[in-house]
């Protein structure tokens, strides 16, 4: 996900700032006033500094999903497989033998009981066992 420079960032103090009006030595968090994420000061090439999203963690990336300085790619529509097409790697075809267990996929987040493969993601690499 892509993102514009935020206008204003929130102090530890509850006070809206600019890149400008943030104190040089300043050590607190900075908040986006949108989504409410933790934002840094970033230098861009041209020498001016303005904010960015941190986006540590998993958390942080699904608050900024409504952030209003979200810029959203345009949509595509889904690719078509033909039914006689075979896809590709076919031949290895992943776990055979898996035991029919509760399983989570780490790649989609997705929790199934069944075997191992992904009925989300179609993977079967990044599962684990529940």
């Amino acid at each position: 996900m892509q993102f514009r420079p935020v206008e204003h960032a929130i102090t530890e103090d509850g006070e809206w700032v600019t890149v400008q009006q943030v104190p040089y030595h300043y050590r607190g968090r900075l908040l986006c006033d949108s989504c409410h994420t933790e934002v840094i000061i970033q230098e861009v090439a041209s020498g001016k500094e303005i904010f960015v999203h941190a986006r540590r963690n998993r958390r942080e990336r699904l608050n900024n999903q409504g952030c209003r300085y979200a810029i959203s790619p345009p949509r595509r529509a889904a690719p078509v497989r033909h039914a006689d097409r075979r896809e590709r790697n076919s031949d290895f075809r992943g776990p055979q033998n898996a035991r029919t267990r509760n399983w989570r996929c780490t790649r989609c987040e997705y929790t199934y009981f069944g075997g191992k493969k992904c009925p989300r993601c179609n993977g079967w690499v990044y599962i684990v066992s529940r």
